[in-house]
């Protein structure tokens, strides 16, 4: 399921700096969305190491933390992030 032409997929990814789980989450989100959703996503990558205050207006609890802001609702997917994982997540499965 693609969004349609209008409506974007906006993801938050928290992250912890620059460890290994943190890249391996970034490639296989970002690499979920392009395959999946073309062009109509758009994901802000948050380091709770350089933006603590971010993770506590989310209430993220642990890292890797995966959440779809739009469209509501509001999705969220917690800990070692696969493909399948992430696809569900972003409500796509």
């Amino acid at each position: 399921m693609k969004p349609s032409v209008c409506e974007q997929i906006v993801v938050e990814l928290f992250v912890l700096g620059q460890s290994a789980q943190s890249r391996d989450a970034l490639e296989v989100v970002r690499r979920v969305c392009a395959a999946r959703l073309g062009s109509a996503w758009r994901l802000e990558v948050i380091d709770i190491q350089q933006q603590p205050e971010r993770m506590r207006a989310a209430g993220i609890v642990a890292t890797p933390t995966l959440v779809r802001r739009q469209p509501e609702p509001v999705l969220r997917t917690i800990g070692r992030l696969t493909e399948e994982r992430v696809a569900a997540g972003l409500g796509l499965d």
